[in-house]
């Protein structure tokens, strides 16, 4: 593929994007190369044979994003509501008691929601502040 000033580019090996800055289409054997200057400032920019490169497709890159952000917001929302409920849970045993006590009668049961919040690399020590 060939690629033009301005493009923007992804290096096959390692997903670095950049943009193209020069082209130079001097040797018939191995094809044009491209001048990248990098996202990353601290990469200078390199000379990059066209096989190396993908075109970045950047309408799909959005729509992917948009996507993206949508599953996020909605496990953002998940979350606020648990810990809402888990806060109310809280709030109702303190008025009797406290959840410590209530869970060592055997009176209600926290492994699952701990189980949870640990499965996602949170500590379940932290749910009882």
């Amino acid at each position: 593929m060939a690629f033009k000033v301005t493009d923007k580019v992804r290096y096959r090996h390692d997903e670095t994007e950049g943009e193209v800055l020069e082209v130079r289409d001097d040797n018939v054997e191995t094809g044009p190369k491209y001048l990248i200057k990098w996202d990353y400032s601290f990469y200078t920019p390199d000379w990059i044979h066209g096989d190396e490169l993908v075109l970045v497709d950047l309408i799909e890159e959005a729509r992917v994003a948009t996507e993206v952000q949508s599953k996020i917001d909605e496990g953002a929302c998940a979350l606020e509501k648990a810990w809402a409920a888990f806060k109310v849970a809280k709030e109702m045993a303190y008025q009797h008691s406290d959840m410590g006590s209530l869970t060592r009668k055997g009176l209600i049961k926290l492994e699952k929601f701990e189980s949870v919040a640990e499965n996602f690399g949170w500590s379940s020590s932290s749910l009882h502040c």
